[in-house]
């Protein structure tokens, strides 16, 4: 597994992160400064584990997710709306229930 630049551990170095919290008691967050990351993310990691196993602490594509766009970012958007929808949103903004 291809683990990206700035990840602190492989995978193989959170499940032994997970493996010695669960197996031998240590304290997630005493394991969390040895290992040079925040609490939250050994919680996160612990988390994954208990949900899918060692494979949920396989690397994560870090993409941002797009959102379609409201209906009031078409409506300044050139190409936005076309026909009726087009139509419809002028209608309301000359009727001013649209600004």
């Amino acid at each position: 597994m291809h683990s990206h630049p700035n990840a602190r551990l492989t995978q193989r170095g959170r499940l032994r992160l997970i493996c010695q919290h669960l197996d031998q008691g240590r304290s997630l967050p005493e394991l969390a400064a040895d290992a040079g990351i925040s609490l939250r993310c050994a919680y996160k990691w612990l988390a994954r584990f208990r949900a899918g196993g060692p494979a949920a602490l396989a690397d994560r594509r870090s993409v941002r997710h797009h959102h379609a766009p409201s209906r009031r970012q078409q409506l300044h958007r050139p190409g936005g709306f076309q026909g009726q929808s087009l139509a419809f949103a002028i209608g309301l903004q000359q009727q001013g229930l649209v600004t």
